[in-house]
Parts: structure tokens; C-alpha cells; sequence
């Protein structure tokens, strides 16, 4: 009889309870939502401050980051976290408040 295949290749540890792994996977969860959080805070202060993707890119262009349009807009989207932080520097957000 051939064994269980896991993706990892080993065997899960016996000492970690099926609570302990749902722990886990809630806690990507956590930050796949705070990702999406940060992204939507930056599409709102975008549209409060009139600033489009073309714009963002020459702001990111003055702080040294070299990108374009598209690659702007895919990244935003993609929401990466440091990088919705330049965004936010770039455009002049002095602080992003979350309230939980």
C-alpha cells in the first residue's frame, strides 16, 4: 500500500492539531483582506486627490522608482504591499488610519 501523498513530501506533524492548521489558514486569510484593504485605501485617496495611474508614475518617478503605466496599474492591482506604500508616500498621504 502505497502511502498519502502530500504536497510538501513529508507527512503533517501529529503534534500539530487540525486546530492549529485552520489557525494558519485563517491567518493568510487576515492578510490577503489587509492587502485588499491597503489597495482600496489607496484607489480612494487616488480618486480624492485626482491622481491617475499616468500621474502616479511620474510621482514614483521622483522618489526614484522607475516604472510604467502599466506596470504601475498591475502592481496596484496585484496590491503589493510595500509598493501601495510608495504609492501612498508618492502622492502625499501623510498617515492611513485603520480602525478595527
Amino acid at each position: 500500500m502505497r502511502p498519502p501523498f502530500f504536497v510538501s513530501g513529508r507527512r503533517p506533524n501529529p503534534a500539530m492539531g487540525r486546530r492549529d492548521t485552520l489557525r494558519a489558514w485563517e491567518g493568510m486569510s487576515v492578510m490577503a483582506d489587509a492587502n485588499e484593504t491597503a489597495k482600496r485605501l489607496l484607489q480612494v485617496e487616488l480618486e480624492r486627490r485626482q491622481v491617475d495611474y499616468r500621474e502616479l508614475t511620474r510621482l514614483l518617478g521622483l522618489l526614484g522608482l522607475e516604472a510604467s503605466e502599466a506596470e504601475v496599474a498591475q502592481r496596484v492591482e496585484a496590491a503589493d504591499g510595500p509598493f501601495l506604500v510608495q504609492c501612498c508616500e508618492a502622492i502625499g498621504v501623510p498617515v492611513v488610519r485603520l480602525d478595527f
